[in-house]
């Protein structure tokens, strides 16, 4: 009974802080994908250093990280809507 009467109403209204919750998480934090071991902004750093061009390296990491949070916060806001349209 729970499963068919109360979660399937609960659900639309849960979801929308859910995903602002996980946007607002990926933003506070720092992506940590290891490459060889080491994140991609020590990795950037150390490309900084070997290559003497700290902008290109940093800028380069800086639209990595924002072309990762687009692609999370398009697929979030994708399922919301989803999600909305089968329960609403």
């Amino acid at each position: 009974r729970f499963g068919k009467v109360f979660l399937p109403r609960a659900f639309p209204s849960i979801l929308l802080p859910s995903t602002n919750t996980i946007s607002e998480m990926r933003k506070a934090s720092s992506l940590v994908l290891p490459i060889g071991g080491a994140d991609l902004m020590a990795r950037a750093t150390q490309a900084a250093a070997t290559t003497f061009q700290p902008m290109d390296m940093f800028v380069l990491a800086g639209l990595f990280y924002f072309a990762l949070y687009l692609l999370i916060s398009r697929a979030l806001a994708r399922w919301e809507l989803r999600v909305q349209r089968r329960y609403l």
